[in-house]
């Protein structure tokens, strides 16, 4: 009777083991600290990149931050039109990178397509967006 009640429970674990493994890996990113939170808004509400920094910042808000569990020097935030704005302002996703060393964040690309492919490693990238293929074949960093 043991014998059977380990047949019927073994293939019931092993697929429970396998769902978990599968659940981990694919939202390995995660939620920054509220200091990591502060630094990377600043660095968007800074960045000159697509002439952000002309935007006035009661247009849009900082939200979605995510740090890349791949190499914590990089994290990716959308930048989301407020209300009343949603006509001129498009919303669109930026990918920053850490200065070595520092707390200081640095956006490196802005749009709302391919964002970081070329600039970011695509293991960074399909981290922070949750995607196998973050990149066009050729576009994007080994």
């Amino acid at each position: 009777m043991t014998r059977l009640r380990f047949r019927l429970a073994a293939p019931a674990l092993l697929a429970t083991g396998i769902a978990m493994l599968c659940a981990a890996s694919a939202s390995a990113s995660r939620a920054p600290t509220s200091k990591e939170q502060k630094a990377l808004t600043s660095a968007v509400l800074a960045t000159h990149v697509a002439g952000l920094n002309k935007v006035p910042k009661s247009h849009y808000r900082v939200t979605g931050e995510r740090v890349s569990s791949v190499s914590s020097s990089w994290a990716k935030a959308d930048v989301v039109a407020r209300p009343g704005f949603q006509s001129t302002f498009q919303n669109a996703t930026v990918v920053a990178v850490r200065l070595a060393g520092t707390g200081q964040w640095v956006v490196v690309d802005l749009g709302s397509a391919q964002v970081g492919c070329g600039i970011a490693p695509n293991k960074v990238l399909a981290d922070l967006f949750s995607t196998k293929t973050p990149c066009p074949p050729g576009t994007g960093i080994g």
